[in-house]
């Protein structure tokens, strides 16, 4: 029963990887191209640009990052490359629902990112960046 049991959650630890990866295979992105440009200060230089949320195909959705925001740890803040929060505001307000999208940026080019509403309007959709 031990065996069955350790066999499964090492299959249960590997199913995750292999499905981020068959994603990063339907985007046409790579891991290391999306790691390489995903840190703070890449964000921070394009602070008012315009991103564009791939949600398909043949369909996008633009919204401008906000804000670079620090992350909040035991009352304080996290200051780092990999730890951070992106806010974007949709040019369409409500159009960018809680997903997984392929964001394209003029220099920062093609990136996977998670994306959830900070507020209940849909203004403003954020990315949390957590890598300790």
């Amino acid at each position: 029963m031990a065996s069955n049991r350790r066999a499964f959650l090492q299959f249960a630890g590997l199913a995750p990887a292999a499905a981020a990866t068959a994603g990063f295979a339907a985007t046409g992105a790579t891991p290391q191209a999306t790691e390489a440009g995903m840190n703070r200060s890449s964000f921070l230089a394009c602070v008012g640009e315009e991103f564009q949320f791939a949600s398909g195909p043949f369909e996008s959705k633009p919204a401008r990052l906000a804000r670079v925001a620090p992350l909040d740890q035991d009352g304080g803040k996290i200051e780092s490359e990999g730890n951070f929060r992106l806010e974007f505001e949709p040019l369409t307000p409500g159009t960018i629902a809680q997903d997984t999208y392929t964001v394209k940026h003029a220099r920062l080019g093609s990136m996977v990112i998670f994306v959830s509403p900070n507020d209940a309007e849909g203004r403003v959709v954020e990315a949390v960046f957590n890598r300790l």
